[in-house]
């Protein structure tokens, strides 16, 4: 899996039809849906969606970003197995949509194959919604999410188990455009990126990735009213966004801070020089969120004043959601990149446990053994290794990276997928 937009977006090589095609797709476990845009793409904003999900890559949203997706596009008349239908596809993230077609054709991500899976092929999209070399979106939250109301590719091929571990490099001031981002484990954990016990928080219902949440802190400060029974777990939003109140309680304590405005309308500032410690307890463990990765980066030419990470959900603007279907709260890779995190659906005739979502501290030399995972090549071009739980092999892959940048010309990095 790859990540692109400077630590903000997380994706991989899944392979569709016959013979396969390639594509990038984003890993979010926010929305459900697998999409790939096709040869007739036009680019541009698509009317609105019966789906409003949560935030995806919320700085990158449409009315600011630059760039556009350079990825390939799915041509059906070059597969045998595509069945086509007149089944219409509409979307809405929040940082852009999406509308197509529904079909069905052979998926394969690693080791794992599904015949027959419905997915859509885009043909309008909003000018911001993918950059780089990303193709699409591969939706790993549950079938009740979806709005094709498709069974998702990870629940048809019996993913029962998927665990995130991510790099950090956008604090890394020689780091190149191209660079590992850490490894995702299909239907396995990996022990090597973690230690202790994982900690497990049921879900309160299978559709988002949705947990309790016990407390909020800031530099030991804690937050009143923070607690929360609404907060999606997502790999495909970029920041965190939390309930307007509890936002403002969070910036209160940083000396200096206050809401930015302008293209940054939504968001907060505050000066680049703090030293922020944002820290939130699920099942009574605390998990500080590192100071770099509060501090989104400099809104500045002098690097004086800097973007923080967490942003009102329920405010007005192109951060806000609307539907009151959406979580509370949305968990992005601002907190994930500080943790190895496990996502878990309960399987009957097992011991698995209640579907849920699982953290455990990272190991001591977890992000050297993330950046192990693929390393970077001439051409834009990343070799990771790929295990499968179900057959125990290894396998090497080579994908295309993302050449981009987000909203603040953050650093791209790449993200090598595991299944083991």
């Amino acid at each position: 899996m790859s990540n692109g937009f400077g630590d903000s977006e997380y994706y991989g090589v899944v392979q569709i039809g016959t013979p396969p095609q390639p594509f990038n797709v984003i890993i979010d476990t926010g929305s459900s849906d697998l999409w790939i845009t096709g040869s007739t793409l036009t680019r541009g904003t698509t009317s609105s969606s019966s789906a409003s999900l949560p935030a995806m890559g919320a700085i990158g949203s449409p009315s600011s970003s630059s760039f556009a997706s350079t990825g390939a596009s799915f041509n059906s008349s070059q597969s045998s197995s595509y069945k086509s239908s007149s089944t219409p596809f509409r979307i809405t993230y929040g940082s852009g949509s999406a509308s197509g077609l529904v079909g069905t054709d052979t998926v394969s991500l690693t080791g794992y194959t599904v015949n027959n899976q419905a997915f859509a092929t885009v043909s309008q999209a909003s000018s911001g919604l993918l950059s780089g070399d990303v193709s699409g979106i591969m939706g790993m939250a549950f079938t009740s999410l979806s709005s094709t109301k498709a069974v998702p590719f990870w629940e048809s091929a019996n993913i029962n188990v998927f665990a995130f571990g991510i790099t950090r490099f956008v604090n890394i001031s020689s780091s190149n455009e191209i660079e590992p981002g850490g490894v995702l484990t299909l239907g396995g954990l990996n022990s090597s990126l973690y230690k202790g016990n994982i900690s497990y928080v049921n879900l309160k219902s299978e559709s988002y990735w949705v947990i309790a949440m016990d407390a909020v802190s800031i530099n030991g400060q804690a937050i009143p009213g923070s607690q929360s029974d609404s907060v999606a777990i997502d790999t495909g939003t970029s920041l965190i966004g939390a309930p307007s109140s509890v936002v403002r309680a969070v910036y209160s304590q940083i000396p200096g801070a206050g809401p930015a405005s302008g293209s940054y309308s939504g968001y907060y500032q505050f000066p680049c020089g703090s030293q922020t410690r944002l820290s939130l307890t699920f099942g009574g463990i605390s998990y500080d969120i590192a100071s770099d990765d509060f501090n989104v980066g400099a809104i500045d030419t002098r690097g004086e004043t800097c973007l923080g990470a967490l942003f009102g959900v329920d405010s007005t603007g192109s951060t806000s959601t609307t539907s009151s279907s959406t979580p509370n709260w949305i968990i992005g890779d601002s907190f994930l990149k500080n943790v190895y995190t496990v996502f878990r659906k309960q399987s009957n005739g097992n011991n698995s446990g209640p579907s849920a979502v699982g953290f455990a501290l990272p190991s001591d030399n977890y992000q050297a053994l993330l950046r192990s995972a693929g390393r970077a090549v001439g051409g834009g071009v990343t070799s990771g290794s790929i295990t499968n739980a179900k057959s125990s092999a290894k396998l090497t892959i080579d994908s295309r990276m993302a050449r981009s940048s987000i909203l603040l010309g953050l650093l791209a990095s790449t993200f090598a997928i595991t299944c083991s």
